[in-house]
């Protein structure tokens, strides 16, 4: 199944726009999706981001604290790799 983004100003344009794609018997569906703000280009599968917003996440991500830091997440993975290679070899 292929996917269709149509960009249009006017929301009344939109409406008119959904309602006649609706008719169409070969369209299975038709919906209005939220306008993206800057922050919300992580989430969307349409917008491949660019190095400079890959910098911006970085550098916010650095700046956040109480989170799961790298070294514990090794060192709980090492932990569980461990846990798992002594079951298989009982």
């Amino acid at each position: 199944m292929e996917s269709l983004l149509i960009k249009i100003d006017n929301p009344l344009h939109v409406k008119y726009l959904a309602a006649f794609l609706k008719t169409i018997p070969y369209i299975k569906s038709v919906e209005k999706t939220k306008t993206l703000t800057d922050t919300d280009w992580v989430l969307s599968s349409q917008h491949t981001a660019t190095d400079k917003e890959i910098e911006e996440l970085c550098a916010e991500m650095e700046k956040e604290t109480g989170g799961v830091t790298s070294e514990l997440l090794l060192s709980k993975g090492k932990k569980n790799l461990e846990k798992c290679l002594r079951k298989e070899k009982k």
